[in-house]
């Protein structure tokens, strides 16, 4: 489903506001995908290699992977504009 821009915009006064909502909705779900007292193993080593694979899976993942690549995308666009 495509949305026109001005349907968009309407919900946030500038496009840095949305980019900034968006970077802030994915990363809220960190606690999801990473959930650190979730974890059951006992003995530290355990518990770090468990917390490693949760947080690299996350990480690694499609939506997490946008958010770099868009923070990068922002921040050479505004090197761009001074």
């Amino acid at each position: 489903m495509e949305y026109p821009k001005r349907r968009s915009f309407g919900h946030f006064p500038t496009k840095r506001v949305l980019f900034e909502a968006v970077i802030a909705r994915i990363a809220a779900r960190w606690s999801e995908h990473v959930d650190a007292i979730s974890i059951t193993e006992r003995k530290p080593r355990d518990w770090l290699r468990a917390f490693g694979i949760r947080a690299l899976r996350w990480i690694l993942s499609d939506e997490a992977l946008f958010v770099g690549r868009m923070a990068i995308a922002w921040n050479n666009g505004l090197k761009k504009a001074a």
